[in-house]
C-alpha cells in the first residue's frame, strides 16, 4: 500500500468500536479525519512522541491531542516511540505511516508509505500492552506546558543542544537547579550538589531571563521527553526490590546506582509533574 494509506484507514475505522493509534508522528489535520471517520462512541486512544524540535519543525502538533481529548479519547506520549500501528477492533495494520496528512495520504505531497495487515506472528495485545503501560497519558494542562515551551523555544532558545533520550536528572534536590539559574549557587548545600545542579542545568538547556512558572514548565516538558523519567514512571506500581532490579538492566547500571538514580528522578517528578 502507498500513498493512500488513508483508504485502508477509513474502511477498518468506520464500523469500529474501538480504535488505538500508535505513532511518532501525529498532526491534527489527519487526527480530525480519523476522529470523524469513527462512529461517535467508539473510543479512540493515541500513543505519539513529542519533542519540542518536532513540534517546532511541524512534525506533530499539540492541536492533535485536543482534538482526541475533546471527542473522548484519551492521548499518551511516550520518549522511545518509533513504532507505527493502527488497530480498529481486531484488524491490525503495522508499517511506516505517521498519523499525518503525508503519512496516510490525504496532502498534495504524501509520503511512500507502508500499511500492511499484521502477520498472525505478531502478538498485537503483549504490544498494547507493554506501549500503554510505558506511555504516560496527557491531560489539558500537560498540552498547555508544551504549547507554552514551544513558543518560549521559539523566541529564545535553540533546542540542538538538548538530547531527551540521554539526560538524567543529577541534583537531588531540583531546587538547587533554580538556585543555580538564578545566580545563586553559593546557597546549595554542598559542592557535589551544587555540581550536579550545574550539569542539570547545562543540560536542560533553558534561555534566560525566565520567571519561575515558566522555568517550572520548561523543565515539565525536558522531564517529559526524557526516557530515563518514563522509566521511572513506569515501575512506580513495584516494590523498590523489584524496581531497582529492572532498571539495573535498563539502564545497565549496578544495582546501588539505579535505586539513587530513581529516587532523584521521583523527586523531579514530584517537583514538576506533580498534580
Amino acid at each position: 500500500m502507498n500513498g493512500r494509506a488513508w483508504d485502508a484507514l477509513r474502511a477498518a475505522a468506520e464500523h469500529a468500536t474501538e480504535a488505538i493509534v500508535v505513532a511518532p508522528y501525529i498532526t491534527a489535520d489527519a487526527a480530525r479525519r480519523l476522529i470523524l471517520a469513527l462512529p461517535g462512541d467508539a473510543p479512540l486512544t493515541c500513543v505519539t512522541r513529542w519533542t519540542l524540535r518536532d513540534l517546532q519543525a511541524g512534525a506533530s502538533d499539540t492541536n492533535c491531542a485536543t482534538q482526541v481529548m475533546t471527542a473522548g479519547g484519551e492521548f499518551r506520549l511516550h520518549p522511545r516511540l518509533h513504532a507505527k500501528y493502527y488497530r480498529f477492533d481486531a484488524t491490525v495494520f503495522i508499517g511506516s505511516a505517521n498519523l499525518t496528512s503525508a503519512g496516510i495520504g490525504i496532502g498534495d505531497r504524501s509520503n511512500i508509505e507502508i500499511l500492511c495487515d499484521a502477520p498472525s506472528t505478531f502478538d498485537a495485545a503483549a504490544f498494547e500492552e507493554q506501549i500503554l503501560r510505558e506511555s504516560r497519558a496527557i491531560d489539558a494542562g500537560d498540552v498547555e506546558a508544551w504549547e507554552l515551551a514551544a513558543s518560549l523555544s521559539d523566541s529564545a532558545m535553540s533546542t540542538e543542544t538538548w538530547s531527551e533520550s540521554v539526560w538524567n536528572p543529577r541534583a537531588r534536590d531540583p531546587e538547587d537547579v533554580w538556585m543555580v539559574y538564578q545566580s545563586l549557587g553559593d546557597r546549595v548545600t554542598s559542592l557535589e550538589q551544587r555540581d550536579f545542579a550545574v550539569d542539570d542545568l547545562q543540560r536542560l538547556a533553558l534561555p534566560a531571563e525566565l520567571t519561575r512558572d515558566q522555568f517550572d514548565v520548561l523543565v515539565r516538558v525536558r522531564l517529559l521527553s526524557s526516557a530515563s523519567v518514563y522509566d521511572a514512571l513506569t515501575v512506580d506500581h513495584m516494590s523498590e526490590e523489584e524496581a531497582s532490579a529492572l532498571l539495573e538492566r535498563m539502564w545497565s547500571v549496578p544495582r546501588s546506582v539505579a535505586y539513587r538514580r530513581r529516587e532523584t528522578i521521583r523527586n523531579w517528578i514530584a517537583t514538576f509533574l506533580r498534580p
